[in-house]
Formats: C-alpha cells, structure tokens, sequence
C-alpha cells in the first residue's frame, strides 16, 4: 500500500460477508470460537504500518458513532491519527 502525505493510501469499505447469524450466535467448540456475529455497516479503514489497533478502534467508533450518536466530529483519518498518538503507535 503505497501511503499518501499524511500517511495513509485511502479509507477501505466494507464488504458485505452475506448475511448475520441472530445476535448471541456466538459458538465454541473446544474453546474456541466457531461462529460469530458481525454488524452490517461497520467501516473498514485502511491501515497502515504499526496502526491496526487504533484503526480498528476507530472502526468501533465510527459504527458506534453513527448508530448510537456518540458526539465523535472527528474525520476518520482524524480519529485514526488521534487514537495512534495516545496509542503510542504510527507509521514505521
């Protein structure tokens, strides 16, 4: 992924996996997991070197953001680089 000024190509999307098993589908077997749930709308930033933790953070709080009116005013690039600095993580 080639990285632009600020450090980032473009924003992902999210692709549609097809359709969710009921809320609380969540199965095991020998402890570990073998279904799970997802939610529809869910965005899927690109990440760059070093920032998956905070990308996928602001994943949660975009979606949360947007279906629960959190407040967040934050561009998603914005939230991203806020949440690597108090992650203490970046672009290598």
């Amino acid at each position: 992924m080639e990285h632009d000024a600020n450090g980032f190509a473009d924003l992902g999307t999210f692709h549609d996996p097809g359709a969710p098993k009921p809320p609380g589908s969540v199965s095991f077997t020998n402890n570990a997991v073998s279904g799970f749930v997802y939610h529809m709308g869910v965005p899927d930033l690109a990440q760059v070197n070093s920032q998956c933790v905070p990308t996928s953070a602001a994943d949660s709080l975009l979606w949360m953001n947007a279906t629960y009116h959190l407040g967040i005013t934050d561009s998603p690039v914005g939230l991203v680089n806020t949440l690597a600095v108090f992650m203490h993580t970046g672009p290598d």
